[in-house]
């Protein structure tokens, strides 16, 4: 990816008021932040993240049109040692797996979320029609990178000991 679209998606994830600590919820377009069940993934490789950035279809039409207009940043994190949520270390060699699996070269494509650790399709959950998994923050090596997983994944993962 060209180093103004990797700009670009650093200024939509400065934007975002990150959550230090897992939560299960449903998916949010990464710049207008309209739930949605499906995305285009882009690859944001920076210094502080290595991460799924996920845009609707209409943001991903501006942005592919270079319109695509962040927001103002509401909270850019520039310590990662502000994330409190400490995991076992069978947890975090499965994060750091799942991690170097990621093909961040992969070019974006319409598709649904899916678990970090299974790779299967992520539940729609509930009554209310919405895709939802963990969305959990995991500083490594001085970088934040942000996983997806079922509940039952998410539960087996950061419950080890």
């Amino acid at each position: 990816m060209r180093s103004d679209e990797q700009e670009l998606l650093l200024s939509i994830v400065n934007a975002w008021d990150i959550n230090p600590h897992p939560e299960y919820r449903g998916f949010r377009c990464a710049n207008c932040q309209k739930y949605i069940n499906e995305a285009y993934y882009h690859w944001l490789d920076s210094d502080m993240f290595f991460i799924p950035v996920h845009l609707c279809q209409e943001c991903q039409q501006l942005f592919e049109g270079g319109k695509i207009k962040p927001k103002a940043g509401l909270k850019p994190w520039k310590n990662i040692k502000q994330f409190g949520k400490k995991f076992s270390k069978p947890a975090e060699a499965g994060f750091a797996y799942i991690v170097r699996r990621w093909n961040s070269s992969e070019r974006p494509q319409l598709t649904a979320y899916y678990c970090d650790k299974c790779s299967k399709p992520l539940n729609i959950d509930g009554g209310d029609g919405m895709r939802k998994g963990y969305h959990v923050w995991w500083p490594h090596n001085n970088r934040l990178h942000e996983l997806h997983f079922h509940k039952t994944c998410g539960d087996s993962l950061m419950n080890q000991s």
